[in-house]
Formats: structure tokens, C-alpha cells, sequence
């Protein structure tokens, strides 16, 4: 998070005025759109942006949930009011395999990378039109 709020402040006129999709962490559990994030402060996307991205999670069959741990590279984004969201997965028990020692290539599953691919290309597809 701290590479991409260096990187949004020093590019923020033309990041402002783009989407960002931040894919965290998909590989294992259940594939989502994050619309809002923050652990205190709860920050959200611009709300246009939010209802063409949880329009596309809804027509792939992607849950939309608010995210309420650790900050993302999308949190600084949100915090501003840009189009920002995160493609995330989570398990029962929170967010599997983060950054943790099981955080390995054999325990990513392939049909996750794949509806998270059909997310992002659905999302991408509704913010133009």
C-alpha cells in the first residue's frame, strides 16, 4: 500500500481520471469484488464506478462485500473517491494464504484466476460503455 500511495501521489493527474482494479490474493477461497475498504474509516469507490463494477461482479456471479482488515493498494485510490476496487478472495476464516508461508503456486486454484480474469474483463467492459 505504500508503493501505490507514493505512486498515486506522484502520478495523480492522470491516475485520478483512471481505473484501477487491484487484484489481491485471488488464488484461494471465494473470488469477490471489494467495493469499500478500511478498518476504522471506511473508504468507497466513486459511486458510479461502483454500480457499473458490481453490475459486472453480478452478471459473472461475484459477490460484491465491503473489506474491513489490512489496507490495499486500492485503499489510498478509494480514499480519494477514485475508481478504484479490489478482486479479492476470501475463505471462511478470512483471507487464505496471505503473504504466509502457504502462500505458494500449489495451493493457488486455477478456476479462481479465471473468474477473477472474467471479472476484470467484465468490469473493464462495463466502465466504457
Amino acid at each position: 500500500m505504500i508503493g501505490a500511495y507514493d505512486f498515486y501521489q506522484r502520478h495523480k493527474d492522470w491516475v485520478k481520471s483512471s481505473t484501477i482494479i487491484n487484484i489481491d490474493n485471488p488464488g484461494i477461497g471465494d473470488v469477490c469484488l471489494v467495493t469499500s475498504e478500511g478498518v476504522v474509516l471506511r473508504h468507497s469507490t466513486e459511486p458510479g464506478f461502483a454500480r457499473a463494477a458490481s453490475q459486472a461482479a453480478k452478471d459473472v456471479g461475484v459477490p460484491v462485500r465491503q473489506y474491513r482488515l489490512l489496507p490495499t493498494d486500492a485503499t489510498p485510490a478509494m480514499r480519494r473517491g477514485w475508481k478504484a476496487v479490489s478482486v479479492m478472495a476470501f475463505t471462511d476464516k478470512g483471507i487464505g494464504n496471505y503473504h504466509w508461508y502457504n502462500d505458494t503456486a500449489d495451493c493457488v486454484k486455477a478456476e479462481n484466476l479465471e473468474r477473477a480474469v472474467d471479472l476484470v474483463s467484465r468490469i473493464v467492459g462495463n466502465s466504457f460503455v
